[in-house]
Protein backbone atom coordinates (compact mmCIF):
# COMPACT_ATOMS: atom_id res chain seq x y z
CA UNK A 1 0.00 0.00 0.00
CA UNK A 2 2.68 1.92 0.79
CA UNK A 3 6.55 2.62 0.10
CA UNK A 4 8.55 0.21 1.78
CA UNK A 5 10.91 1.66 4.11
CA UNK A 6 12.94 -1.00 4.79
CA UNK A 7 16.01 0.23 2.66
CA UNK A 8 19.85 -0.18 2.84
CA UNK A 9 20.10 3.53 4.31
CA UNK A 10 16.93 4.42 4.97
CA UNK A 11 16.59 8.01 6.66
CA UNK A 12 16.19 7.82 10.52
CA UNK A 13 12.53 9.22 9.36
CA UNK A 14 12.37 6.56 6.91
CA UNK A 15 12.84 3.90 9.82
CA UNK A 16 10.97 5.33 12.41
CA UNK A 17 7.93 5.00 10.01
CA UNK A 18 8.72 1.42 8.92
CA UNK A 19 8.51 0.80 12.88
CA UNK A 20 5.64 2.36 13.65
CA UNK A 21 4.27 1.00 10.42
CA UNK A 22 5.15 -2.83 11.61
CA UNK A 23 3.33 -1.83 14.99
CA UNK A 24 0.53 -0.96 13.44
CA UNK A 25 0.22 -4.70 11.84
CA UNK A 26 1.31 -6.61 14.79
CA UNK A 27 -1.54 -5.07 16.52
CA UNK A 28 -4.71 -5.37 14.16
CA UNK A 29 -2.82 -9.17 13.15
CA UNK A 30 -5.28 -10.89 15.17
CA UNK A 31 -8.57 -9.11 13.95
CA UNK A 32 -7.30 -9.91 10.71
CA UNK A 33 -6.72 -13.56 10.91
CA UNK A 34 -10.08 -14.21 12.98
CA UNK A 35 -12.03 -11.78 10.27
CA UNK A 36 -10.29 -14.02 7.61
CA UNK A 37 -12.67 -17.22 8.69
CA UNK A 38 -15.99 -15.02 7.67
CA UNK A 39 -14.55 -12.85 5.17
CA UNK A 40 -13.15 -12.87 1.41
CA UNK A 41 -9.33 -12.16 2.05
CA UNK A 42 -9.16 -9.30 -0.27
CA UNK A 43 -11.82 -7.47 1.93
CA UNK A 44 -9.38 -8.44 5.00
CA UNK A 45 -7.13 -6.79 3.34
CA UNK A 46 -8.48 -3.59 2.13
CA UNK A 47 -10.04 -3.41 5.84
CA UNK A 48 -6.08 -3.28 7.25
CA UNK A 49 -5.24 -0.77 4.98
CA UNK A 50 -8.57 1.18 5.41
CA UNK A 51 -7.71 1.65 9.00
CA UNK A 52 -4.03 2.37 8.11
CA UNK A 53 -5.02 5.04 5.43
CA UNK A 54 -7.16 6.75 8.08
CA UNK A 55 -4.34 6.90 10.49
CA UNK A 56 -2.39 8.46 7.83
CA UNK A 57 -4.54 10.55 6.20
CA UNK A 58 -5.72 12.68 9.78
CA UNK A 59 -7.85 15.09 8.48
CA UNK A 60 -11.12 15.56 10.86
CA UNK A 61 -12.80 16.93 7.52
CA UNK A 62 -12.12 14.50 4.90
CA UNK A 63 -10.57 11.41 6.83
CA UNK A 64 -13.63 9.42 6.35
CA UNK A 65 -14.40 10.26 2.70
CA UNK A 66 -13.86 7.13 0.01
CA UNK A 67 -13.21 9.05 -2.64
CA UNK A 68 -9.62 10.69 -0.06
CA UNK A 69 -9.04 7.33 1.59
CA UNK A 70 -9.24 5.51 -1.84
CA UNK A 71 -6.40 7.64 -2.83
CA UNK A 72 -4.59 6.53 0.22
CA UNK A 73 -5.46 3.02 -0.14
CA UNK A 74 -3.95 2.55 -3.69
CA UNK A 75 -1.34 4.96 -5.57
CA UNK A 76 -3.46 8.24 -6.74
CA UNK A 77 -3.72 7.04 -10.36
CA UNK A 78 -6.17 4.14 -9.15
CA UNK A 79 -7.75 5.98 -6.27
CA UNK A 80 -11.24 5.08 -8.03
CA UNK A 81 -10.16 1.45 -7.80
CA UNK A 82 -9.37 2.23 -4.29
CA UNK A 83 -12.75 3.68 -3.61
CA UNK A 84 -14.54 0.80 -4.95
CA UNK A 85 -12.75 -1.68 -2.71
CA UNK A 86 -14.06 0.45 0.05
CA UNK A 87 -17.12 0.45 -0.70
CA UNK A 88 -17.05 -3.49 -1.28
CA UNK A 89 -15.76 -3.56 2.15
CA UNK A 90 -18.78 -1.37 3.28
CA UNK A 91 -21.55 -3.41 1.75
CA UNK A 92 -20.11 -6.60 2.90
CA UNK A 93 -22.64 -8.72 5.05
CA UNK A 94 -20.07 -10.60 6.64
CA UNK A 95 -18.91 -8.74 9.12
CA UNK A 96 -20.29 -5.66 11.33
CA UNK A 97 -18.48 -3.23 14.14
CA UNK A 98 -19.10 -5.01 16.66
CA UNK A 99 -16.45 -7.51 15.88
CA UNK A 100 -13.41 -4.98 16.09
CA UNK A 101 -15.34 -3.41 19.13
CA UNK A 102 -15.12 -7.03 20.70
CA UNK A 103 -11.32 -6.97 19.28
CA UNK A 104 -10.32 -3.70 21.22
CA UNK A 105 -12.54 -4.56 24.33
CA UNK A 106 -10.28 -7.96 24.50
CA UNK A 107 -7.12 -6.47 23.71
CA UNK A 108 -7.76 -4.27 26.45
CA UNK A 109 -8.51 -6.95 28.76
CA UNK A 110 -5.23 -8.49 28.12
CA UNK A 111 -3.13 -5.17 28.56
CA UNK A 112 -4.68 -5.15 32.03
CA UNK A 113 -4.31 -8.13 33.04
CA UNK A 114 -0.52 -8.19 32.00
CA UNK A 115 -0.55 -4.58 34.20
CA UNK A 116 -1.36 -6.38 37.31
CA UNK A 117 0.67 -9.46 36.85
CA UNK A 118 3.81 -7.11 37.26
CA UNK A 119 1.59 -4.75 40.22
CA UNK A 120 1.72 -1.60 37.75
CA UNK A 121 -1.37 0.12 37.97
CA UNK A 122 -3.90 0.17 35.30
CA UNK A 123 -5.11 3.91 34.15
CA UNK A 124 -8.18 4.42 31.85
CA UNK A 125 -8.98 7.34 29.70
CA UNK A 126 -11.85 8.92 30.56
CA UNK A 127 -13.28 10.28 26.86
CA UNK A 128 -16.43 12.17 27.39
CA UNK A 129 -16.06 13.87 23.98
CA UNK A 130 -19.14 13.01 21.55
CA UNK A 131 -20.51 13.14 18.34
CA UNK A 132 -22.77 15.34 17.49
CA UNK A 133 -25.62 14.47 14.53
CA UNK A 134 -28.32 16.71 14.44
CA UNK A 135 -29.69 16.36 11.38
CA UNK A 136 -29.38 12.48 11.59
CA UNK A 137 -32.62 10.32 12.30
CA UNK A 138 -32.44 6.80 12.37
CA UNK A 139 -28.41 6.39 13.11
CA UNK A 140 -27.79 3.03 15.17
CA UNK A 141 -27.30 4.22 18.78
CA UNK A 142 -28.61 7.60 19.19
CA UNK A 143 -28.67 9.66 21.77
CA UNK A 144 -29.17 13.36 23.40
CA UNK A 145 -25.87 14.60 23.78
CA UNK A 146 -24.67 18.12 25.01
CA UNK A 147 -24.09 20.52 22.09
CA UNK A 148 -20.80 22.59 22.27
CA UNK A 149 -21.87 24.00 19.23
CA UNK A 150 -24.57 25.56 21.08
CA UNK A 151 -22.85 26.80 23.93
CA UNK A 152 -20.19 28.55 21.62
CA UNK A 153 -23.17 30.44 20.20
CA UNK A 154 -24.48 31.64 23.17
CA UNK A 155 -21.16 32.85 24.34
CA UNK A 156 -20.92 37.28 24.07
CA UNK A 157 -19.70 38.53 21.66
CA UNK A 158 -19.32 42.16 19.84
CA UNK A 159 -22.81 43.59 19.40
CA UNK A 160 -24.54 40.46 21.42
CA UNK A 161 -24.53 41.07 24.64
CA UNK A 162 -27.83 39.68 25.59
CA UNK A 163 -27.62 35.88 24.82
CA UNK A 164 -30.17 33.48 25.71
CA UNK A 165 -29.53 32.06 28.94
CA UNK A 166 -31.38 28.47 30.51
CA UNK A 167 -29.95 24.77 30.41
CA UNK A 168 -27.41 23.85 28.37
CA UNK A 169 -28.75 22.74 24.63
CA UNK A 170 -28.74 19.12 23.83
CA UNK A 171 -28.73 17.64 20.45
CA UNK A 172 -28.64 14.03 18.91
CA UNK A 173 -25.24 12.28 18.57
CA UNK A 174 -23.39 9.90 19.31
CA UNK A 175 -21.00 9.23 22.41
CA UNK A 176 -17.58 8.44 21.82
CA UNK A 177 -17.16 5.42 23.44
CA UNK A 178 -16.52 1.98 21.03
CA UNK A 179 -16.84 -0.21 24.23
CA UNK A 180 -19.29 -2.92 23.42
CA UNK A 181 -22.78 -2.31 25.10
CA UNK A 182 -22.19 -4.87 27.85
CA UNK A 183 -19.13 -3.37 28.84
CA UNK A 184 -21.29 0.17 29.08
CA UNK A 185 -23.23 -0.60 31.35
CA UNK A 186 -21.02 -2.67 33.71
CA UNK A 187 -18.84 1.13 33.70
CA UNK A 188 -22.06 3.12 34.44
CA UNK A 189 -22.87 0.61 36.79
CA UNK A 190 -19.33 1.06 38.58
CA UNK A 191 -19.66 4.94 38.18
CA UNK A 192 -23.13 4.67 39.67
CA UNK A 193 -20.87 2.91 42.92
CA UNK A 194 -17.65 4.94 43.11
CA UNK A 195 -17.98 7.89 41.37
CA UNK A 196 -17.64 9.64 38.14
CA UNK A 197 -13.78 10.20 37.30
CA UNK A 198 -14.98 13.51 35.03
CA UNK A 199 -12.81 15.67 36.70
CA UNK A 200 -9.90 13.78 36.09
CA UNK A 201 -7.43 13.15 33.09
CA UNK A 202 -7.41 8.72 34.03
CA UNK A 203 -8.82 7.03 36.45
CA UNK A 204 -7.68 3.65 37.45
CA UNK A 205 -9.52 0.64 36.32
CA UNK A 206 -11.97 -1.74 37.87
CA UNK A 207 -10.30 -5.04 38.95
CA UNK A 208 -13.31 -6.85 38.09
CA UNK A 209 -14.16 -4.76 34.86
CA UNK A 210 -13.02 -7.10 32.47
Amino acid sequence: MYTDYNQAGASPAAELASSVRQRFLDFVAPLARELDFWMDRRLVRTLVGAVEAILVLRSRAQGLLLTELGGYLLPVEHAPAGTKRLSNLLRSQKWTHKRIGRFLWERACDRLKELEAVREMPLVLWDASVLEKPESIEVEGLCAVRSTKAVRLKRIKPGFYNPPGGRPGSTRGLPSSSAPRQQQRRWRRYVEVHGSPLRSKAARAPNNFC
